[in-house]
């Protein structure tokens, strides 16, 4: 049996409310380093993966894939690694009986993804405060949306807001004062 598991057993409801501490997001995040390479072994397309784990500021689980054919498990604009972390993050809660996020990369895309986006986001915005017209950004994950907001957000020259309906929903950025 797991240690998830064994947590799952020996845990009341009450004391799966308590607060995590680092060392429980330690032993979260190597149990689910060890569940992703179970995984994996499902998917015959990615060869003798390295499965990595990491815990940033204390509660952020980073599962880190990389290997050979690794790249396969990105999919097209990200789709299957963004699945994969859905359906991790989902065993992993459902396990403990609370909501745990996990955040999976492979050969460091996530990183590269962020890098662009990042940089999109300031170029527009920059854009957008010179000119004084508002742009709209093409349509994005909630994901991917939020890394722009929180980029922009510090800014006092445009304003962002997401809009249309999933699965494109899209961000405009606005030159602030004429939201």
């Amino acid at each position: 049996m797991s240690d998830i598991e064994s947590e799952k057993n020996e845990t009341a409801p009450a004391e799966a409310e308590r607060e995590l501490t680092a060392e429980d997001y330690n032993r979260i995040a190597e149990d689910a380093a060890r569940v992703a390479g179970e995984i994996l072994g499902f998917f015959p397309e990615v060869e003798s993966p390295r499965v990595e784990w990491r815990v940033e500021d204390d509660s952020t689980i980073w599962i880190d894939i990389e290997g050979d054919s690794s790249g396969r498990l990105i999919g097209r604009r990200g789709q299957t690694i963004e699945a994969f972390q859905h359906v991790l993050s989902k065993i992993v809660s459902h396990t403990l009986r609370r909501k745990i996020t996990i955040h999976v990369d492979s050969e460091g895309y996530k990183r590269r993804q962020r890098d662009k986006l990042v940089a999109l986001a300031v170029q527009t915005a920059d854009y957008v405060a010179a000119t004084s017209e508002a742009r709209a950004l093409e349509p994005m994950t909630p994901a991917e949306r939020r890394i722009v907001h929180m980029t922009l957000r510090s800014r006092e020259d445009v304003i962002t807001a997401s809009e249309g309906r999933e699965p494109s929903r899209f961000v405009v950025i606005w030159p602030r004062g004429e939201e």
